[in-house]
């Protein structure tokens, strides 16, 4: 299956995925990754294996976003009977809106197009 960079950054970031999650996927070096994303060359078995993980993102056509944005809707309700709550300490109230905060990075960052690391993968 034929892509180009930005097919693969795109497919890449409407899964939510980061670069480490890609490195996990395919056994490739972080640099390889960032180095093909860049535009820089690539081997023939960093293609290969690029192909793969793409081949099998375009073969499961429901993305994990729409997964994520039920996942942070159910998680906004949660948070908002917890908060609510009376039951539970300031330091718990904090922790799960620290926790929402990260949710939504993730939310935000799966709906850009962009590879640029610098707002990308902000667990």
């Amino acid at each position: 299956m034929k892509f180009t960079r930005q097919d693969f950054c795109g497919a890449r970031n409407a899964r939510g995925y980061n670069m480490d999650d890609v490195v996990r996927l395919t056994g490739l070096h972080r640099n390889t990754i960032q180095r093909y994303e860049s535009g820089g060359p690539t081997s023939a078995e960093t293609m290969r294996k690029l192909e793969a993980l793409y081949s099998e993102w375009m073969d499961n056509p429901e993305t994990p976003i729409e997964t994520l944005l039920a996942d942070v809707a159910s998680y906004l309700e949660d948070t908002a009977r917890y908060l609510r709550s009376e039951a539970w300490s300031i330091d718990d109230k904090l922790h799960r809106v620290n926790r929402l905060t990260v949710e939504f990075a993730k939310l935000r960052d799966s709906l850009g197009l962009s590879c640029d690391e610098s707002t990308n993968g902000q667990d």
